[in-house]
């Protein structure tokens, strides 16, 4: 994984900086971000989830994994609570 990806913890991307990137060494491979978030207290696991994939969409962390030449880009959104998890892709974004 190493020799074919940088992965990158809270890179500058977009407006803001994205929890996680997988920048692709190769132009034309595949690009992912994550942005995690973990359920307050009395929060439900979807609510959180939402917030992951609209802070994702609006903070637009894809851009550095498009100038990097990655394609598809995959923005995967992840919401935990104890032992449960969610996870949701965004979107799948071309380059533009």
């Amino acid at each position: 994984l190493f020799s074919e990806y940088q992965v990158k913890s809270n890179p500058e991307s977009g407006y803001g900086r994205a929890d996680v990137l997988l920048i692709p060494r190769q132009k034309g491979k595949p690009g992912v971000a994550l942005e995690f978030k973990v359920a307050k207290k009395g929060e439900q696991l979807e609510s959180a989830l939402e917030k992951a994939l609209k802070q994702l969409k609006d903070k637009e962390y894809d851009t550095l994994l498009k100038e990097q030449g990655a394609y598809p880009i995959y923005q995967y959104g992840a919401a935990f609570s104890g032992k449960y998890v969610l996870v949701q892709l965004l979107a799948e974004s071309s380059v533009s």
